[in-house]
């Protein structure tokens, strides 16, 4: 499950079938994380290696929000 929230609730949550990987990580960062980020934004994400890229990280980075 991917869910993204802020102080007001849950902005986005999908489940998705099968494990998560770099790629579907990604896609989930463009697709639905980024447009509910608010400039200054905290994205909090434990160490499964599919959340390491660097790609993903540039997105949210591009968005005025930090890890």
């Amino acid at each position: 499950m991917n869910t993204a929230f802020d102080a007001q609730g849950i902005c986005y949550s999908n489940v998705i079938g099968g494990a998560i990987n770099g790629d579907r990580f990604a896609a989930f960062v463009e697709q639905a994380l980024v447009p509910t980020l608010k400039p200054g934004g905290i994205v909090v994400l434990d160490n499964l290696s599919s959340y390491k890229r660097t790609d993903a990280w540039a997105m949210i980075e591009a968005a005025s929000a930090s890890l």
